[in-house]
């Protein structure tokens, strides 16, 4: 690939629909990592600091390429739940009690995926 040819696909990533409950989970999914906003005791028990505004954009634009690379024109739950590791994994500070006990961000965000509802989405 040449410099221009991935230009035109960083476009066509940022192009890629995303529906409004989609853009609402993920809002509640940054959120709920926060441990004085969350209802989540894992969170609030083992987070030191939560993910910020910009981890909920790098999910959803994430989420964009990982659809596209998968052949769909359209963000699913799925999309973003595939994501959430990575984008989470260095974006969120566990506590000591976390780290003495060898909790990962990974091991934390799983259990986070599972607690916060998915929306029901129409493609």
């Amino acid at each position: 690939m040449n410099a221009d040819e991935i230009l035109k696909i960083q476009k066509l990533v940022r192009q890629l629909p995303v529906s409004d409950s989609l853009i609402r989970y993920v809002t509640h999914l940054v959120r709920a990592t926060r441990p004085a906003e969350s209802d989540i005791d894992i969170v609030r028990n083992w987070v030191e600091w939560g993910a910020g505004t910009r981890a909920g954009q790098a999910l959803i634009l994430t989420a964009k390429a990982h659809a596209l690379m998968s052949g769909r024109y359209a963000v699913t739950p799925e999309d973003l739940q595939k994501m959430a590791l990575p984008v989470f994994r260095h974006r969120i500070l566990l506590n000591f009690r976390a780290e003495t006990q060898k909790m990962t961000t990974d091991q934390l965000t799983t259990e986070l995926l599972k607690k916060v509802p998915l929306p029901e989405v129409r493609l």
